[in-house]
């Protein structure tokens, strides 16, 4: 009987110390509502649009969001650029909207973006991806709002009213 229980006790500390292998704490991601990418003329620009978390009920001079940016021959690449950039691990599954440059749009098509974002793994299935008409993308991620502290939130709920109206 005292075997059963010894094993018994050994098998719950196994299992409770095994749930915490896999935690990330809040403050150790970095949580990215925008995506922009752009062409340049030796691959792809990609912008994110990262929260910048504050504590609640705080006044703070910090902006909402923060945009990191970088380039490569490859979307992939870009990202891996931009996540050297940040102090915490970028978390791609918040991703609200992408925004594309039209050149991209126009000249090469949407494939490569959309064939990274649907082989990522993490994303949601339900993003709004949007082409910049004479604008570029990383411009676009850059503009902050009086309205929204998101500026993200702007542009989808800019889209909502527009297609409804």
């Amino acid at each position: 009987m005292k075997k059963i229980v010894i094993v018994f006790i050994i098998f719950f500390i196994f299992i409770f110390s095994l749930g915490n292998l896999s935690i990330n704490e809040l403050n150790e991601n970095a949580f990215v509502y925008g995506l922009g990418v752009d062409k340049t003329k030796d691959g792809y620009r990609v912008s994110m649009q990262i929260v910048n978390p504050h504590p609640l009920n705080t006044p703070t001079d910090k902006p909402s969001v923060v945009v990191y940016e970088d380039e490569a021959r490859s979307i992939g690449k870009a990202v891996e650029l931009v996540s050297k950039k940040t102090p915490r691990e970028l978390n791609l599954s918040q991703i609200r909207v992408v925004l594309i440059d039209d050149h991209l749009a126009k000249k090469q098509g949407m494939n490569d973006v959309l064939n990274y974002l649907l082989r990522k793994s993490g994303l949601s299935s339900t993003v709004d991806v949007l082409v910049m008409n004479n604008m570029k993308a990383f411009d676009a991620l850059r503009i902050f709002s009086a309205m929204e502290e998101i500026p993200t939130n702007e542009i989808l709920k800019t889209v909502i009213n527009t297609e409804e109206n």
